[in-house]
C-alpha cells in the first residue's frame, strides 16, 4: 500500500499540519486495487441476490451479477452503511487528518443525506475533527474520473480548499449520457413504470438517459441503434468542451461490444485519445441491467 502524505502550513489544526485524506462511495467503480494504491477510504455499498448480502465489487464482481440477472434474479441495493462511515470519520479524526468524503450522487442515494447528519453527531462528541463531504451528483465512471481528478490535487500538494472546488467543479460540469438494453430493470427499481417498460420493451425502443443535477432522467428514445448513436455524437459535439483534451469515461454493464463501438464513433468524430472503459458495479447496474452503456465527459473543461 502506498500513503499519501502531504502537510500544509496553511491548514494547521492545534498548531499542527493536516494532511488529506479520501473517503469515497464504491459507486465511482474504480478497481479495488485503485484505493489500496492511494490509501483511500472505500465506503462500499450493499447488493442483496438470492439471499445473500454482498459488498459491491468485493463480495461479487459486476459480470457475476449480471449473469444472475439474465437468469433471472432481482437485486436489492444498500447504501453506505453506517458503521463503516463512522469508523471511517473515526479513523482521520484519530490520525489528525482532513477527511474528505466524496459521496454517490444524492439524487441516486441517501447515504449524502446519511453522511451529513452522520458528520454533525461526530462533530459535536468529537470538537476539533476536521471532515468535509461533496456531493459528487455523478455515477460510475463519471464520478470515477472525480475522484482521480481529486487524487491528482492530493498529489500535488493542493489545500483542501483547493480539491473540494475540484470536486465541485466536476459534481457540476460532467455530463452523463446512458442508454439500457433492456427497460424492465428500470421498472423494477421504479424509475419507469411497469406499463411504460412493457410498451417499450415491445416495440425495441431503447430509452436515452442523462444525468441531470444528480438524477436520471429519461430525454429521448430511439428504436434505430445509428440515430441513436448519432444523438449521442450531437449531444457531445454541442455540450463538450475540448473532448479531445479530456478523458472520456464508457462506463457498461457486461457490454464492452458496444462500449468499443461507441469509442471508435468517438476517435473518429472528435479525435479523443483518452478513454476510461469500465464495468458498471452492482450498486448501479442492479437497477440499469445487462447491457447498459453510458458515456461521460466534461462540459467545460478546468482552468
Amino acid at each position: 500500500m502506498v500513503f499519501i502524505i502531504i502537510l500544509y502550513e496553511n491548514d494547521a489544526w492545534g498548531g499542527f499540519a493536516v494532511n488529506i485524506r479520501l473517503i469515497v462511495d464504491g459507486p465511482c467503480d474504480l478497481p479495488i486495487s485503485y484505493y489500496e494504491e492511494n490509501n483511500i477510504i472505500l465506503i462500499p455499498h450493499g447488493v442483496h441476490v438470492d439471499h445473500v448480502d454482498y459488498q459491491d465489487r468485493i463480495d461479487i464482481q459486476p459480470k457475476e451479477l449480471m449473469n444472475k440477472m439474465r437468469l433471472g434474479a432481482a437485486p436489492k441495493t444498500s447504501q453506505g452503511p453506517v458503521k463503516l462511515i463512522l469508523e471511517a470519520y473515526e479513523q482521520v479524526a484519530n490520525a489528525g487528518e482532513h477527511g474528505l468524503y466524496l459521496v454517490f450522487s444524492s439524487g441516486l442515494s441517501g447515504t449524502f443525506s446519511s453522511a451529513t447528519m452522520l458528520r454533525e453527531q461526530f462533530l459535536e462528541e468529537h470538537p476539533g475533527s476536521k471532515i468535509s463531504l461533496v456531493d459528487s451528483k455523478c455515477a460510475s465512471i463519471g464520478f470515477g474520473l472525480l475522484v482521480k481528478a481529486c487524487v491528482e490535487k492530493v498529489k500535488s500538494g493542493a489545500s483542501i480548499e483547493e480539491v473540494i472546488a475540484t470536486a465541485e467543479f466536476y459534481a457540476n460540469h460532467t455530463e452523463h449520457l446512458i442508454v439500457v438494453d433492456n427497460l424492465e430493470y428500470l421498472a423494477r427499481g421504479g424509475r419507469m413504470s411497469k406499463g411504460t417498460a412493457l410498451v417499450g420493451g415491445m416495440l425495441n425502443i431503447k430509452p436515452l438517459i442523462e444525468m441531470i443535477d444528480g438524477r436520471l432522467v429519461p430525454v429521448d428514445k430511439f428504436r434505430s441503434k445509428k440515430k441513436l448513436l448519432d444523438a449521442i455524437l450531437l449531444r457531445m459535439e454541442e455540450r463538450g468542451e475540448g473532448l479531445n483534451e479530456q478523458v472520456i469515461g464508457l462506463p457498461h454493464a457486461d457490454n464492452l461490444e458496444l462500449a468499443l463501438e461507441w469509442k471508435s464513433a468517438i476517435e473518429e468524430r472528435f479525435g479523443v485519445t483518452k478513454f476510461e472503459i469500465i464495468e458498471i458495479g452492482g450498486a448501479i447496474g442492479s437497477h440499469c441491467g445487462p447491457g447498459t452503456v453510458g458515456v461521460t465527459f466534461l462540459n467545460k473543461l478546468p482552468s
